[in-house]
């Protein structure tokens, strides 16, 4: 993040958070449901939507420029799979946006020479290659997922790991932090998430509660001297000795537009809330963005983005980890 991006950044949340004021900050763009690979932890794939054509989203970059973007992460489905992916986020760049993109990791060497202006990758990664290829594909494709995150390190690209937690690697987080420092990336974790969209039997991949509680007690020592990205205020409200999140930015600072254009307040709130498509305005569609206040939030990005914005001390220092 250059330092116009992180000044302009810092007077919008500035504004937000002394004023009400209410800007797209960040929007994660799903650019298509289509994917290379069937993760048992996730739906999307199964019900692919029309997606929006190369203009269209580029008219919609353009619109979120004006309204004061200022990361624009592009997710799927796999992003990588729409040809025009290079020209969306050239398109960004160009308008002074930091961009952002989470992917799979297989066609990362194959699509790099498109993505020159290309900010941060978060690669997702299960662990050693039985559990990763068991959970995310049912293939052999854990070397070319660590292939691609080192050739995007090397492209001079951000790069981090992201793992799910599920009962077959919470036990592994020492052997997947130790992963990404040894391709000197950042890794982050997440915990499985019940959203519209998950996988079929989701439950049976729930880590145990002692298992969990362990993994998180590792997560909580190894943090600030590992390769791990986690913020300490993230970990402790995994941990539930923080019960609740910083007040939710949904609507406020941050949304997300699925494959269609219609506007919802996270990922894992689609379907919760009408609150419209992009082709009638980005602005109208985001101002009707009802104030959240879910029991659990499971979104790790929205979680973050809320103890940031909330000026938290630990986020504060934790975030040239993740920018």
């Amino acid at each position: 993040m250059n330092a116009a991006n992180a000044l302009s950044t810092a007077a919008i949340m500035t504004g937000a958070l002394l004023f009400g004021v209410r800007a797209p900050l960040a929007v994660s763009l799903s650019v298509t449901d289509r994917c290379t690979l069937r993760c048992a932890y996730c739906g999307i794939w199964r019900e692919p939507a029309e997606e929006l054509g190369t203009e269209s989203l580029e008219r919609l970059i353009d619109e979120l420029a004006r309204l004061g973007t200022r990361r624009l992460t592009f997710t799927g489905g796999e992003p990588l799979l729409r040809g025009d992916l290079g020209v969306l986020v050239d398109r960004a760049a160009a308008r002074g946006i930091f961009t952002a993109m989470n992917t799979n990791g297989l066609l990362l060497r194959e699509r790099l020479g498109e993505l020159k202006n290309l900010d941060y990758v978060k690669v997702s990664y299960d662990g050693p290659a039985g559990v990763h290829e068991a959970q995310r594909s049912g293939g052999r494709d854990h070397g070319e997922v660590l292939a691609g995150a080192a050739a995007a390190r090397d492209a001079g690209i951000r790069t981090a790991l992201n793992a799910t937690l599920t009962r077959h690697n919470v036990g592994l987080l020492p052997e997947i932090a130790g992963a990404a420092a040894s391709l000197g990336v950042a890794v982050d974790f997440n915990r499985l998430s019940p959203h519209a969209r998950a996988g079929v039997g989701l439950e049976e991949l729930e880590p145990s509660p002692e298992a969990l509680r362990d993994a998180l007690e590792w997560l909580s020592t190894h943090a600030r001297r590992s390769a791990v990205s986690c913020s300490p205020p993230y970990i402790a409200y995994l941990r539930g000795t923080r019960g609740t999140p910083a007040p939710c930015r949904a609507g406020r600072l941050f949304c997300y537009i699925d494959t269609r254009g219609d506007v919802h307040p996270c990922f894992d709130a689609r379907g919760r809330v009408e609150c419209g498509n992009v082709s009638g305005g980005v602005l109208a569609a985001f101002r009707r963005i009802p104030a959240m206040a879910c029991a659990r939030c499971y979104c790790s990005a929205a979680v973050e983005f809320n103890f940031l914005a909330s000026g938290n001390p630990g986020s504060i220092m934790n975030l040239s980890k993740w920018i």
